[in-house]
């Protein structure tokens, strides 16, 4: 299958090297675009809930029974920008041959050799799905200035240049401002640490802090085998889930390290202070103190109700990370019930961080982008409220902030491709929250 070729413009840039200003003038590249591949697989097809094809961009997708003869159009509809088969309710659980062209998309670098003194392009690699993972590394003498997004109808530039870690350039000391005021909310915390080089830490949200699945009773113990699991990167292929950093528990099962507060683990480690991680997650919960049943009566509560909270706070940890919001963006109450739990976890002794909810995929998501701005101002001014550290997950995913983590929206959750965060988000989401903490 043929590839196009887009002619990309990359804005003229100043970048800073050993103290150094260097202006780098408008530039126009021709870049290719991976070709298509064939694909053919079987897929159960679901409803209400989408089913995933393997591809994120499908095109002329048809889908055959196992009996013999193909779906009528109206029996499903495809989301070409995720890969999504929503079945019509009939269907569900119904296994088909799904034939369709994959596009393949990447990331690429442009970066200023110093050597050669001249702009270079490094290509990442083309992959079908999570070509995030895949990025090209800068080598010591290229400074990264765009990041290139290639898939099917185009290319994206990124602004790698105007960012200096976690902060914009020019705006570092508001950065270290917010950094200094973070540390001041766990003050108490953090010297208690130091003094004993010991520090207990609880994760307290829903499914992103979960990373497993729902059982009954779980809101009583904290991790144990349905926690830190890698069925929550079902998405992915078996080379990416294989790199993920993973231990094996008391439990028997090689539980994953990559959620936010293992890296802020690893963070205390490295600063000689012996750091233990408690994960009170719950899927498919918010900030409210009701109960509700799933699909399979499986009973499970909000943050707020006394049977899910009380042995959180029985638990002695130091530092508890409150990571609701994702399943109540856009509704009222949230800045409410967050308060209501900080200001519990607070009476406790511990110190709490509050974090913004990940950003949603712009083309699968049910809630808008205000809506998510708006959820995040609720969870900011209930951090505000109560004198908890707030890590502003804005100044990483807000609309112009793309350089921060240096991805396309395209691939925001992309975990799920919904509201689910991917490897390289929660990455950068725990390296952010280290770096503000230590």
């Amino acid at each position: 299958m043929g590839s196009a070729v887009f002619s990309v413009t990359l804005p003229a840039r100043e970048i800073e090297h050993d103290g150094a200003r260097l202006s780098l003038p408008c530039t126009v590249l021709a870049v290719e675009a991976p070709a298509g591949e064939t694909v053919r697989e079987r897929v159960i097809l679901r409803h209400p809930e989408p089913a995933r094809l393997s591809a994120q961009y499908a095109t002329g997708v048809e889908l055959s029974r196992d009996t013999g003869g193909a779906l009528a159009a109206a029996d499903y509809e495809i989301n070409e920008n995720c890969g999504h088969i929503r079945a019509a309710a009939g269907l569900d659980g119904v296994t088909v041959e799904a034939q369709y062209t994959a596009h393949p998309h990447r990331y690429d670098l442009v970066g200023f050799d110093l050597r050669r003194a001249i702009l270079v392009r490094l290509a990442g690699t083309a992959r079908i799905v999570d070509p995030e993972e895949y990025r090209p590394k800068a080598p010591r003498d290229v400074v990264p200035v765009h990041g290139l997004y290639v898939w099917k109808d185009g290319v994206e530039v990124i602004d790698l240049s105007g960012w200096n870690g976690f902060a914009r350039r020019g705006e570092e000391g508001q950065f270290q401002s917010q950094r200094q005021a973070f540390q001041a909310a766990l003050a108490p915390a953090l010297e208690t640490a130091r003094r004993r080089k010991t520090i207990r830490i609880a994760g307290y949200g829903d499914s992103i802090t979960t990373m497993g699945q729902r059982v009954a009773g779980m809101h009583a113990f904290p991790n144990g085998p349905v926690r830190d699991k890698t069925s929550y990167f079902s998405r992915y292929p078996k080379d990416t889930v294989a790199r993920l950093p993973r231990a094996k528990s008391d439990d028997g099962v090689r539980h994953t390290r990559i959620g936010w507060c293992w890296s802020l683990v690893r963070a205390f480690e490295q600063n000689g202070i012996a750091a233990e991680y408690r994960n009170w997650g719950i899927p498919g919960t918010a900030a409210d103190a009701g109960s509700k049943l799933d699909d399979n009566k499986v009973e499970s509560h909000g943050g707020g109700h006394p049977a899910r909270l009380e042995p959180l706070l029985a638990d002695n940890c130091d530092i508890v990370v409150l990571a609701f919001g994702t399943n109540e963006i856009g509704e009222t109450g949230t800045e409410e019930r967050i308060q209501g739990i900080v200001e519990r976890i607070h009476g406790s002794g511990a110190r709490c961080i509050v974090l913004g909810a990940p950003p949603l995929n712009p083309y699968t998501a049910v809630r808008s982008y205000d809506a998510w701005r708006e959820t995040n101002a609720a969870i900011a001014r209930a951090a505000e409220a109560t004198g908890a550290a707030y890590l502003p997950l804005e100044n990483l995913f807000a609309l112009g902030n793309e350089g921060a983590v240096g991805l396309s929206r395209r691939s925001y959750a992309a975990g799920s491709l919904i509201n689910h965060p991917g490897i390289s988000e929660l990455q950068a989401i725990g390296g952010f929250l280290a770096a503000m903490t230590l």
